[in-house]
């Protein structure tokens, strides 16, 4: 989950540089906003690409992980300690 968990953190970088791609768009007549409101409309399509690019990158660290956990050989169990009601695994207890 690097990538969706990097991309969340830093997610208004993300807005506004899709806010600047959009306005580019605009700018070179690439993208014809018209309209009563046309910052709106710029605003709700950056909006609705951010959470685009967020919600496929979750999707695909989801398929990353599920597809390591596939094919991730199962190790060896290791045997739980217990000492002083406290049980502890796969740390060594210290004996005092």
């Amino acid at each position: 989950m690097r990538v969706s968990d990097s991309l969340a953190a830093n997610w208004n970088h993300l807005w506004v540089a899709s806010i600047l791609l959009f306005k580019f768009m605009e700018l070179t007549e690439l993208l014809c906003l018209q309209g009563r409101f046309p910052t709106i409309t710029l605003l709700v399509y950056s909006a609705t690409f951010t959470l685009i690019v967020l919600s496929a990158a979750f999707v695909l660290d989801l398929a990353a992980m599920f597809q390591s956990v596939l094919h991730s050989k199962p190790g060896p169990v290791s045997p739980k300690t217990c000492k002083g009601g406290i049980c502890w695994h796969n740390f060594p207890v210290v004996s005092d």
